[in-house]
């Protein structure tokens, strides 16, 4: 039943089935070939098998997809592969098949051979003539040599010898062959193979006719494409293995090969299981990458491992204390023998000899060994610690020389057992010295890995910033209309289709659109319904195939596509998280994932694409409209900020000018500090006008006087500095004596120094973010609205524009705009998504306060904007969420 409840909880239990099988079968087929009982085994796992099969077939079918074909499937096949066996041995039995009795008799024959040759009584079975031993196959042979070309008297003597295997020698000297029984008594030799052929005629049933049951098995222990975007199925690294079970994951390997070869020598059941259990459990983890076969196993088993490498580390380590350690007793007694023989005292036996020098030379190697790793990597503190060690060994030594075994036992011991806890608990006790006690610097490897966990923590990264989030979800936006804690009618099955008709939600039900990751925090703290969920359901992809889900929805850079997406999944809000725009991994990259799904990661992690996508316009970006690298990204028209967390995190460049390697890091703080940290990495030093003839001189590498004279106003620059032209109204300035580089941009007509790279305070380290990448906080939650519509009348041509300054939860205020131009027709029309009246009661209780909208309209002056009309403009809650029209002339 523990199977059963097991396979009930988690899907991944059909490994523990295959375990069982595998064992099953090994030990029938090596029953059968030391001629040992197997019928123990059939006996022992059909019902193993079989109990959890029944436990499970109430769940199985359309409305539990986990408990699918591959558990019942798999349970089935045991069921199948140890039920033929008996069932074979009771078709034997009905059939009268007398094996048994035949090999009864021949292991008796063998016990009374010596008697009964030469002595025994045999009855001739053609003239019933009684002749002694052998005699009987020569009267046979002599007198009936014609009787044996009859068949009836044929049959008679096969029979004889069958009943009298001892005499089956006399067969060849008749020239008859031995007697064939039925078709199952031909075969029953092989019955030992009979579980092994069972498997091979199932597999390849199941290859042929459900192919993606085996595709299912395969895909598991060879994960690859989208489920290699999930963290935990990835197979186990190296160095991964050496961080969880440091030295006892390789003492593991080599206990496998001591059972291994105890089972060679001796039939063990016991020991074939934990063989066995561990070599799936080893592969099924990844471990074949040691020997570097890659891309087998998820490291999600590793907890399953720690058990098997437990006990195989105390199986190997036990046998190294009994090698060390053992014949104590025989040493002395034959020690006794030989001084006896000899007549003197003091004798000494060569056996005592030959086991002394071994584990003399194995104690002082391996004290050198350590020795030698101890200074190297421990550092001097394990000089003590080693002292004590070999101050041991000698006493060990004189006590051996004296032939004192009072004190040799027990100094032979100690050494066995430092050695133990050193290979096993390295660096300890090398390190038991360093100084604070107790600290990381003074334990073993294995719990200095476990202090630093527990320390940084198990649970998901930001969980104080989701939480706080999602119970601002919880209570501050309209019920689903949903019972949390409600039992659900299943919906009936189409009876065209066969298929389960959709689940009929009340009209007040709507989802909330994040990454899969996220989809059961969402309803167990928001008590809200994802649109997606760590099952992948909804994850949609990839982008193109019509299947609308997360990863489309985030990775589109169009938002009437991402709208398309929520319209068809009932969106009504939207939650991000800073890992979901890592693209630079300066936390945690999810991007990655994201566009592994949507089906081009190579195009879609370009950071040209990656700023136009939904993900980074919302979460970086708020979804105003913002200026990257020369190209302005428009404002979201659907989507407003309501609520943000109160942790921030700003993404930096770390610059280490010795080596030139460059990586992205994160700072993380309140607002306040992170603004602060941002202002400083921006690097930004001054603005000028941009005067006449600036931009061509940069244009051709000159630097302009008026930008020279500002630059040594701020910062030191030598003449010798260049400058490099790297796009449209973008320079970089390396000055290469102050090893400093800058960056000019232009916009609007002013230019924009920063200094690209600021210092960090450690030697040749500097940190830059650029000046579009500000503060932005761990979780965001959006909304998705109709969005109020401003048109109105405007000058043919007339630039256009919508402001609003939003101050979030959090203080921080950011500006909300976005810009059009009139048509012909004198018209001009945007879509707002922000209220600047609200909230309303049964609406979303937004905690951010909006400015009224500034509306203006005005024209180009020497690349400057001059503005000839302006409007203040409020909009209603219900403009945005019905989408009705405001109409303001700017005439």
């Amino acid at each position: 039943m523990a199977l059963g409840f097991y396979l009930l909880t988690w899907v991944g239990g059909v490994l523990f089935i295959a375990i069982f099988i595998l064992y099953g079968v090994l030990q029938y087929t090596l029953n059968g070939v030391r001629g040992g009982p197997n019928e123990y085994i059939c006996i022992t796992l059909t019902p193993l098998f079989f109990i959890p099969l029944l436990m499970l077939l109430p769940f199985f079918g359309p409305s539990y997809p986990y408990y699918n074909i591959q558990q019942v499937g798999s349970l089935n096949v045991g069921i199948i592969i140890f039920s033929i066996p008996l069932l074979y041995r009771y078709l034997i039995n009905k059939f009268g098949y007398r094996r048994g009795l035949v090999r009864e008799r021949i292991a008796k024959a063998a016990l009374t051979k010596p008697e009964r040759i030469g002595r025994g009584e045999y009855t001739c079975p053609i003239c019933g003539k009684r002749s002694r031993g052998a005699g009987i196959v020569e009267h046979i042979k002599t007198k009936h040599r014609a009787d044996i070309e009859r068949k009836s008297e044929l049959v008679k003597l096969k029979l004889f010898f069958d009943e009298n295997p001892e005499l089956s020698g006399g067969l060849k000297k008749l020239g008859i062959s031995p007697m064939h029984g039925s078709p199952l008594e031909i075969t029953s030799k092989y019955d030992l193979l009979l579980p092994v052929l069972t498997i091979a005629v199932l597999v390849g049933l199941a290859i042929l006719f459900f192919p993606s049951i085996i595709g299912g098995f395969v895909g598991t222990i060879t994960p690859g494409g989208t489920a290699l975007t999930i963290a935990e199925v990835h197979p186990m690294e190296t160095g991964r293995a050496w961080e969880w079970f440091t030295i006892s994951f390789y003492i593991a390997l080599f206990a496998m090969g001591i059972l291994a070869l105890n089972l060679v020598l001796r039939n063990r059941p016991e020991e074939l299981l934990i063989l066995v259990w561990s070599i799936i459990i080893f592969v099924t983890v990844g471990g074949l990458g040691v020997f570097g076969i890659e891309g087998i196993g998820q490291n999600r088993f590793a907890y399953y491992y720690a058990i098997n490498a437990a006990i195989l580390s105390g199986l190997f380590f036990m046998k190294a204390f009994e090698f060390l350690t053992g014949g104590e007793e025989n040493v002395i007694k034959r020690e006794s023998t030989a001084d006896a023989r000899s007549g003197k005292k003091g004798g000494k036996a060569k056996g005592s000899e030959a086991n002394l020098d071994l584990r003399l030379i194995i104690f002082a190697f391996a004290i050198l060994v350590i020795f030698v790793i101890g200074i190297t990597q421990v550092g001097i503190e394990s000089i003590i610690p080693v002292a004590v060690i070999v101050a041991i060994f000698f006493v060990w030594m004189h006590a051996a020389n004296k032939k004192r075994a009072d004190r040799e036992k027990p100094l032979r011991k100690t050494l066995a057992v430092l050695l133990i806890i050193i290979i096993l608990f390295y660096p300890f006790p090398l390190n038991a010295v360093a100084r604070p006690f107790p600290s990381t610097t003074n334990l073993p490897l294995s719990a200095a890995y476990a202090i630093n966990t527990a320390e940084r923590g198990i649970g998901m990264i930001g969980e104080a910033d989701w939480y706080e989030s999602l119970r601002w979800m919880r209570t501050n936006t309209p019920e689903p209309g949903i019972d949390y804690y409600g039992v659900y009618e299943e919906p009936p099955l189409n009876e065209t289709t066969g298929v389960r008709e959709d689940y009929k939600y009340p009209p007040s039900a709507y989802g909330v659109m994040s990454w899969w990751d996220f989809g059961h925090i969402i309803t167990w703290i928001a008590h809200r319904i994802p649109n997606a969920n760590p099952f992948q359901a909804g994850v949609g992809g990839p982008i193109g195939s019509g299947s609308p889900g997360a990863c489309v929805f985030f990775i589109v850079d169009d938002e009437s596509e991402a709208n398309e997406v929520a319209d068809a999944l009932g969106v009504r809000y939207v939650v991000s998280n800073f890992e979901m725009a890592d693209i630079w991994n300066a936390l945690y990259n999810k991007y990655a994932a994201m566009t592994v799904w949507a089906g081009n990661p190579q195009y879609y992690n370009t950071l040209s694409y990656y700023y136009q996508t939904m993900v980074a316009r919302l979460h970086m970006f708020d979804g105003a409209s913002v200026e990257v690298a020369g190209e302005t990204i428009p404002a979201l028209s659907h989507y407003r900020l309501v609520h943000e967390s109160p942790t921030f995190i700003l993404p930096l460049l770390i610059m280490d000018e010795n080596t030139g390697y460059i990586y992205w890091r994160s700072f993380s703080g309140d607002y306040e500090t992170t603004a602060a940290q941002a202002q400083l990495l921006h690097g930004w030093l001054f603005s000028m006008s941009a005067g006449v003839g600036m931009e061509a001189d940069l244009d051709e590498g000159f630097m302009p006087e008026m930008l020279k004279s500002a630059f040594n106003s701020t910062i030191p620059l030598s003449e010798e500095s260049t400058v490099v032209k790297v796009n449209g109204g973008r320079w970089i300035i390396t000055d290469e004596e102050n090893r400093n580089v800058f960056i000019i941009e232009k916009k609007e007509g002013t230019l924009n120094a920063y200094l690209y790279g600021w210092p960090t305070g450690q030697p040749n380290i500097k940190a830059w973010t650029p000046e579009y990448l500000q503060p932005v906080s761990f979780v965001k939650v959006f909304e998705y609205v109709k969005g109020a519509r401003i048109e109105g009348a405007a000058p043919n041509g007339s630039l256009i524009e919508v402001s609003t300054t939003i101050t979030t939860n959090q203080g921080r205020t950011f500006t909300y705009s976005a810009r059009t131009t009139a048509n012909d027709s004198y018209k001009y029309e945007f879509i707002v998504p922000y209220s600047t009246e609200g909230p309303v009661e049964g609406g979303t209780n937004f905690d951010v306060s909006v400015s009224p909208y500034t509306l203006r309209a005005g024209h180009f002056e020497n690349e400057r904007v001059v503005w000839d009309v302006e409007e203040e403009v409020r909009i209603h809650e219900g403009d945005v969420m019905e989408g009705r029209t405001i109409k303001v002339d700017l005439l």
